[in-house]
């Protein structure tokens, strides 16, 4: 097993930015769900317009992690905010960015996830910032910039995306700085438009956001106003595996109790995805954590993912063909997937404890 430690480096957006059942239980009931026919893919109009000096410096300015100087919010909701933006190619997309939002202390539940694109519109230079139209679309990707060879944005086609702003940018000092050449519509209850300005530099991002009421006015109350973002780093711990298996440990568990061992019941909570974002198997969708002895009986990749199996534990999965299913299709899962989990521990019982009442579900 090779063993590498990734920083991750979240980035925050612009704005204001079951069965097939992988583990086989007795007597649990299986959901069969109808696999989704593929649409007619169209190409964007932007995958065939040349890239300048200017759209590769911003891109790679933004590229990377970053984290908000101070929290976010007020009371005791405010904390620090993370983004990451990952920069990548597809025939359908071509150039684009991928971004993730998230709490500090949080990174497996992103508030957050965006396309991100610079382009020339005539001679100016803009960056273009896409909601998933879907929300559920890109949890698939979620975390997966931790290992960019394994996230599927192959898969993202622009039909998945409404576009939301544009900042027209240009250059200054040691980067770029820019704004919204007009307020945008918000979904916010609270105000009617927002509009936007951006500096970017190398080490730095600042995003300045005002809100509008109905009298057409800037708003005081509610209002982001300005928000400095410094590059920063988080341990993730990324694991790979000679045969293809990734794991991605966002946090380790209790690590001052061993991990459970063979007879003990572990509480387990999971997500299944294939790369196009069809969920094929979600025990919090069903409401109940799934229950087993350890160490269980699963697929593969599975059964080798969720070991060693520690109390409070976040993983990511990527399960390849030849760990999962196989060449076979079985239910929704076509021959040939790669499998994408989603991990949680809330709970183990060990040998000779009482028992304990069933986990519901905990949303991650």
């Amino acid at each position: 097993m090779h063993r590498t430690r990734r920083r991750f480096v979240p980035m925050l957006l612009l704005v204001g930015l079951v069965v097939p059942a992988a583990w086989a239980v007795a007597g649990q009931e299986q959901i069969v769900r109808p696999t989704r026919p593929e649409p007619v893919v169209e190409p964007s109009i932007f995958a065939s317009q040349p890239i300048d000096a200017d759209q590769s410096r911003l891109v790679s300015m933004l590229e990377g992690s970053w984290r908000t100087v101070e929290p976010v919010g007020q009371g005791d909701g405010a904390a620090r905010v993370w983004m990451h933006v990952l920069p990548f190619e597809s025939e359908s997309m071509g150039r684009a960015m991928y971004v993730e939002v998230a709490r500090d202390g949080a990174a497996w539940n992103p508030v957050r996830q965006s396309i991100f694109r610079v382009y020339r519109y005539g001679d100016r230079l803009r960056l273009r910032v896409y909601e998933f139209r879907d929300p559920n679309r890109p949890r698939v990707l979620t975390n997966l910039w931790l290992a960019p060879d394994a996230i599927p944005l192959h898969t993202v086609r622009p039909f998945d995306l409404a576009p939301t702003m544009d900042i027209d940018m240009g250059r200054v000092e040691n980067g770029y700085a820019g704004q919204t050449p007009n307020p945008y519509p918000t979904r916010d209850t609270a105000s009617v438009e927002m509009a936007t300005r951006l500096h970017v530099r190398p080490d730095r991002l600042v995003t300045h956001d005002t809100f509008y009421g109905l009298d057409g006015q800037p708003m005081v109350e509610g209002a982001t106003g300005e928000i400095a973002w410094e590059r920063a780093t988080l341990d993730a711990l990324v694991d790979r595996d000679e045969d293809g298996l990734i794991i991605i440990t966002l946090e380790p568990g209790v690590r001052s109790e061993p991990p459970a061992d063979n007879g003990d019941v572990v509480f387990l909570n999971y997500e299944g995805y294939l790369a196009s974002g069809f969920q094929i198997e979600s025990t919090w969708q069903r409401g109940l954590a799934l229950r087993y002895i350890h160490p269980g009986r699963s697929i593969a990749g599975m059964q080798r993912g969720v070991v060693p199996t520690h109390e409070g534990m976040r993983r990511r999965l990527v399960i390849p063909p030849n760990l999962g299913y196989g060449q076979q299709a079985v239910q929704s899962v076509p021959g040939n997937s790669t499998l994408y989990y989603h991990l949680h521990v809330p709970k183990i019982d060990r040998v000779g404890d009482p028992p304990s009442p069933d986990e519901g579900p905990r949303r991650p």
